[in-house]
């Protein structure tokens, strides 16, 4: 029973982590860049997930921290950061 315990405070721990976090809604300004994105045939490889992400970023005018900085580079206009350095 000893792995409960502990499995239990790791919930714990990241249910209070999540509660600081910001829910960052898809709205009709982040639906807009999506179909500009999906518009770009040099875009067609990267992932829709990938592309709603970016879309979001792009209508709220921010930075993507990620380790995919393959796919995400190749957005136009898109702010990326690589934090694992």
């Amino acid at each position: 029973m000893a792995g409960n315990c502990c499995a239990q405070q790791w919930l714990q721990q990241n249910e209070q982590y999540m509660r600081g976090l910001e829910i960052v809604p898809f709205d009709a300004a982040a639906a807009a860049e999506f179909d500009k994105l999906r518009q770009n045939k040099k875009l067609k490889k990267i992932g829709r997930a990938d592309l709603l992400i970016a879309s979001i970023a792009l209508a709220r005018g921010a930075t993507i921290a990620t380790r995919n900085l393959r796919h995400f580079r190749q957005v136009p206009g898109l702010q990326v950061e690589d934090w694992t350095d």
